[in-house]
C-alpha cells in the first residue's frame, strides 16, 4: 500500500507509439514509492441510437461486421493496456498502483479525458501525436485540446525520444513560473532528477528607445 504522500497520475492511452513513448516516460520519471497510476484508454464503438433505429434486413450482414469490429477494438485495447501496466511493473510498481480504465467514449477523446483528470489527479501524461493500433482511431489532435482547455492541471505532453531525468524551467518573476517550480519539485523531488533553472536577460546593448513625435 502507497502511503499518505502518494501521487495520483493518469496516462491517457491511445496504443500508438507516441503513448507508449507517455507510459515509458513516466514510469522512468515517477517515483514507484510514492506514486498511483491510472491508464485511460477511451474506447469508441457504435452509439446505442444506431441498434434502435430499425435496420433494414438488407444490412443484417454489415451488422455483423460491425459486430466483429467492436469485438476486435476490445481485444486490442485490453492488449495495449496489459503492455503499458507491464512497463510500470517493470519499473518497480506493484499490481495493485498501476490500474486500468478502459471507458467507453462519451463526449470524445479529449472531453472524456479532461472529465477524467479531475478526479483528484496531479498530473496528466500523454503522447504528443499518432495514429493508433486501433484500426480507425486517430489521437492527433488530443494534446493540443488538452493543453488549450485544461487549466487546473499540469499536463505533461511527452514526445518521441523522450529522455526522463532532467528538466529545463525556463524561469522569470511570474506567478506561473513559480508554479511550474513549485510542481516540478513535487512530483520528481524524490527521484534523482536532475532540474535546470534558466532565465534568460534580454540584452539592452542594441536597445533603442523610440520618442513620441
Amino acid at each position: 500500500m502507497k502511503n499518505l504522500t502518494s501521487k495520483k497520475m493518469l496516462v491517457a492511452i491511445d496504443g500508438s507509439d507516441y503513448s507508449l513513448e507517455a507510459v515509458r516516460y513516466a514510469s522512468a520519471s515517477l517515483n514507484p514509492e510514492t506514486t498511483e497510476v491510472v491508464l485511460f484508454h477511451a474506447l469508441r464503438k457504435i452509439d446505442d441510437a444506431f441498434w434502435n433505429i430499425g435496420i433494414k434486413p438488407g444490412f443484417s450482414e454489415r451488422m455483423i461486421d460491425i459486430k466483429a469490429w467492436e469485438a476486435a477494438q476490445d481485444e486490442a485495447a485490453k492488449k495495449i493496456m496489459d503492455e503499458a501496466r507491464q512497463v510500470f511493473i517493470d519499473k518497480g510498481y506493484t499490481e495493485d498502483t498501476v490500474k486500468e480504465n478502459i471507458h467507453q467514449c462519451e463526449k470524445g477523446v479529449a472531453r472524456d479525458i479532461i472529465k477524467e483528470s479531475k478526479n483528484n489527479y496531479k498530473a496528466v501524461f500523454l503522447g504528443r501525436k499518432g495514429v493508433s493500433k486501433i484500426k480507425d482511431l486517430v489521437m492527433g489532435g488530443t494534446a493540443q485540446k488538452l493543453i488549450e482547455r485544461t487549466a487546473h492541471i499540469p499536463v505533461c505532453v511527452v514526445g518521441r525520444g523522450a529522455k526522463p531525468g532532467k528538466f529545463l524551467i525556463a524561469l522569470d518573476a511570474s506567478q506561473g513560473a513559480m508554479k511550474a517550480v513549485d510542481y516540478v519539485g513535487t512530483m520528481f523531488g524524490d527521484t534523482d532528477a536532475e532540474v535546470t533553472l534558466l532565465h534568460v536577460l534580454r540584452d539592452i546593448a542594441g536597445f533603442e528607445p523610440r520618442y513620441g513625435m
